[in-house]
């Protein structure tokens, strides 16, 4: 589905692996590089023939990365909303970095 979840548009950060693919689960580079994508669908748990480890239906977004060599990646929402923070984190960093290169003499 392309709405009706609040995830969808958002824009995300997910960091990759030491094989060089993405990592959900991980929540810092670790030498490797920052993926920037974007929800654009979604599918319910009662739709998503997804199983959680603990045997429950889960939910699955779907991101598509900027880097459009990059094949789209379905997520979990503990996922998805940890690279919404990870993204917010890394645009705020980014404006303080552009502040502090254009306030210095």
């Amino acid at each position: 589905l392309f709405q009706g979840n609040k995830h969808i548009s958002k824009r995300v950060v997910l960091y990759t692996d030491d094989a060089g693919l993405p990592d959900p689960s991980a929540t810092s580079p670790s030498g490797g590089v920052t993926l920037c994508a974007t929800v654009y669908c979604w599918l319910p748990a009662d739709k998503s023939n997804f199983y959680t480890d603990a045997g429950e239906m889960a939910a699955l977004w779907r991101v598509r990365f900027d880097d459009k060599s990059l094949s789209a990646q379905d997520l979990e929402e503990e996922e998805v909303i940890r690279g919404i923070h990870l993204y917010d984190r890394e645009v705020l960093r980014n404006n303080l970095n552009k502040r502090k290169s254009t306030s210095a003499p």
